[in-house]
């Protein structure tokens, strides 16, 4: 138990330490794969109308401008900045935890729209958007657009799959 600790500490402190680039492409994948582990839990409760982003494939320049460039700089100022920056000037201590507990859950619920499978399918992206954006603030980085920018990747690779099961189906 407490090597495993250890590993996961020294992958945390490198994964913190990666240049921008890498890190965007590195977690980004670790993200998206985070969510598909939870796709077979939902299903052991019946939660098998997961949901997610539906259009035809003449709309597909509006879900890339939406997806890939509005939701992410909507989502990061509501679900990261207001919450995590909210906190830091309120707290004394944890705040930085307590952001990313509050993070995670308004990140979950902008996307309860879809459905609950849904909302809960994204939780581990918000972990880790949350976790980026105060990584990049301990960095004096700028933690808004970098985290932006990794939320649009994600967006990027998850709606790659959606273009290409809806171009396969037709």
């Amino acid at each position: 138990m407490i090597l495993t600790m250890y590993r996961f500490k020294r992958v945390y402190i490198s994964w913190t330490k990666l240049n921008p680039y890498k890190f965007i492409l590195i977690t980004g994948f670790v993200a998206f794969l985070s969510k598909l582990w939870i796709v077979p839990i939902l299903y052991l409760f019946s939660m098998d109308e997961i949901g997610g982003v539906d259009f035809d494939l003449k709309g597909v320049v509006e879900l890339v401008f939406l997806g890939i460039i509005f939701a992410p700089i909507v989502e990061t100022f509501l679900s990261q900045y207001i919450p995590i920056v909210l906190f830091q000037k309120l707290l004394k201590r944890n705040a930085n935890r307590v952001g990313i507990a509050v993070s995670v859950i308004l990140f979950s619920l902008l996307h309860i729209n879809y459905s609950i499978g849904y909302a809960i399918m994204v939780v581990p992206i918000g972990v880790i958007l949350a976790l980026s954006f105060v990584i990049f603030e301990k960095r004096k980085e700028s933690s808004f657009w970098m985290t932006t920018f990794l939320h649009a990747f994600i967006n990027m690779i998850s709606l790659s799959f959606v273009i290409i099961e809806k171009l396969l189906a037709s």
